[in-house]
């Protein structure tokens, strides 16, 4: 049997797990979507939960030591999302209600201004910092503190529908258990497969861990919007407030443990400014288009091309 063979399939096991596992989550954010507003639940709350597993499998990588894994965590996750999970919506959106042009009804003015603030916030650090050390961390948090102060002042809590807390509490204890006592493994056998296959870990990462982590979020996703086209705001946001925790919060994350040159990563690292300003300019009239949804999952495997290649 081949050397690279048995590292594969346990890549793949974990992977599966991690996603099955998501879903638990995506469950429970069902449920509580059933509470409260598209703003607040969609861009804060169902950000938190469905970016659970990332954030330990962030957290668990940077305690082991492999920072690659966690750099490639968050840009991978953010390139998935930014290209195709936002062309993949429209493509739905367009099949389910026949419309070639994705309205965005609510309020997206606290994620806009966030995700905006964040990219200047994340270009200062790769300029100045060149890296993510403790005062770049708590540099990187600020726009994510505005975004939660404007999500809270601006919030419409209201109750649409009872929901079982008891559903949500349990899938929830579950879901994170589990991602806690997978995430060891699944961070291992990464980087031993990366070693195997001669693949920078942090190019593994990129392509690998949005497949696992980002499951649920689909799912969710997808759930939403087939139910009804005016959940398209709460998934927009929910991508959008998910990914803005991404490129502060669980970046941050690693400069309170140590240290994480970007700059040794800047071919991979330069695709997230790239990828944030894309989806801005896309969504800045609240509008998007098949034809720019289209685009979208067509650039995703480029950028995965160019990972491989790079």
């Amino acid at each position: 049997m081949d050397v690279w063979f048995i590292p594969i399939l346990q890549v793949l096991f974990w992977i599966v797990s991690i996603g099955l596992t998501s879903t638990l989550l995506a469950k429970a954010t069902m449920e509580i979507e059933k509470k409260l507003d598209s703003g607040l639940t969609g861009g804060l709350i169902l950000g938190l939960i469905n970016s659970l597993p990332e954030t330990i499998i962030i957290t668990e990588a940077v305690l082991s030591g492999a920072n690659e894994v966690a750099v490639g965590s968050i840009t991978g996750s953010l390139l998935f999302i930014f290209t195709f999970g936002i062309g993949l919506i429209s493509v739905v959106y367009y099949f389910r209600y026949k419309s070639k042009t994705i309205q965005i009804g609510g309020d997206i003015s606290s994620e806009y201004t966030s995700l905006l603030i964040a990219l200047v916030t994340f270009t200062l650090v790769l300029l100045v910092f060149r890296s993510v050390n403790y005062y770049a961390s708590i540099l990187l948090l600020i726009p994510y503190v505005y975004y939660v102060y404007r999500r809270y002042r601006g919030r419409r809590v209201y109750v649409r529908r009872e929901f079982n807390v008891r559903k949500t509490i349990l899938l929830l204890s579950i879901g994170a258990m589990m991602l806690f006592m997978i995430s060891n493994f699944f961070v291992s056998s990464l980087v031993s497969l990366s070693t195997v296959l001669n693949i920078p870990t942090v190019v593994l990462a990129s392509i690998l861990v949005p497949i696992a982590s980002e499951l649920g979020d689909g799912f969710l996703a997808l759930s939403l919007l087939y139910n009804s086209a005016s959940n398209v705001d709460t998934v927009i946001t929910n991508f959008m407030g998910g990914k803005l925790e991404n490129l502060t919060l669980m970046l941050s994350i690693p400069g309170f443990y140590t240290t994480v040159n970007l700059v040794s990563n800047h071919l991979d690292i330069i695709l997230i400014p790239l990828s944030v300003l894309s989806l801005l300019m896309i969504i800045r009239d609240k509008n998007i288009k098949i034809s720019e949804g289209l685009a979208l999952i067509t650039i995703y495997p480029i950028l995965i091309l160019f990972l491989l290649l790079r």
